[in-house]
């Protein structure tokens, strides 16, 4: 092989071959793909901030404004085996049906108020990932800027210590 001494004889290695040239171009090569890689974002990922005028914090003002909420309730009808979409008390099926009903009441609220209610998405705890990310394609389909989760309601309560 290459640079060999340890007994071989220049006739079984006519031409000596300098691998020093070769792995310089390897190194520079990698560095150079290593440098222009871009990583693909994941598919799964969705960016989500918490609200900080909402919850357990004290200094949170109170809305005193009367806006009708855009709640979406998915429940999960195991005798039919799908999953129900309601909004109040009504089931919508047709994702075009449900829209366009989100949105009016999205512009009757900004009407009325001045102000962008969300979409609150409220599944139960047997409602597919599925389901609530396409009433979030809807949403977004339908230009609703804003979407928050609630809760499912459950019997599960936290122990005392």
């Amino acid at each position: 092989m290459a640079g060999g001494g340890g007994g071989e004889s220049n006739a079984d290695n006519p031409l000596p071959l300098n691998v020093v040239p070769l792995i310089d171009v390897i190194f520079c090569l990698l560095l150079f793909f290593m440098c222009s890689f871009h990583f693909k974002q994941l598919e799964g990922k969705m960016e989500a901030w918490l609200p900080t005028d909402k919850g357990m914090n004290n200094n949170a003002k109170p809305q005193s404004d009367n806006l009708t909420e855009i709640r979406i309730v998915l429940q999960y009808d195991k005798g039919e085996g799908r999953v129900k979409r309601l909004f109040g008390r009504s089931e919508y099926a047709d994702d075009e049906e449900l829209g366009k009903l989100m949105k009016r009441q999205f512009d009757s609220n900004k009407a009325n108020s001045g102000k962008e209610a969300p979409v609150i998405i409220q599944p139960e705890a047997d409602v597919s990932w599925e389901s609530v990310v396409r009433v979030m394609d809807i949403a977004r389909l339908y230009e609703l800027p804003k979407m928050e989760f609630s809760l499912a309601k459950t019997d599960f309560v936290i122990p005392d210590k």
